[in-house]
């Protein structure tokens, strides 16, 4: 009876041993899927970096465009004020000629 006890004991330390085995591969493969997710990420982060910037710098951009459009604008509506006014005392000058 001892004897059938040790070979069942073996036994059960061999299906043990291969039990661990098979976790322990398992835990690296998924070591290595984690590795895998986590490049994964700090190439999307790296990504979205870049984005962020480009979109800084087009912002910049736009607010200087906008304000170049700013100052034409300005600059034709004071042009036009001005020529409006000359052709009020052109008018007006010919009417007392």
């Amino acid at each position: 009876m001892n004897h059938a006890l040790e070979i069942q004991l073996d036994h059960l330390k061999k299906e043990r041993m291969e039990s661990n085995k098979l976790y322990e591969v398992h835990i690296h493969q998924l070591e290595l899927m984690l590795e895998d997710k986590i490049k994964e990420i700090d190439s999307l982060n790296f990504k979205l970096n870049d984005i962020s910037n480009e979109k800084e710098v087009n912002q910049i951009r736009f607010e200087e465009e906008r304000n170049k459009l700013k100052n034409i604008m300005a600059r034709t509506n004071h042009d036009m004020e001005r020529e409006l006014e000359y052709t009020k005392e052109k008018n007006s000058t010919e009417k007392t000629v």
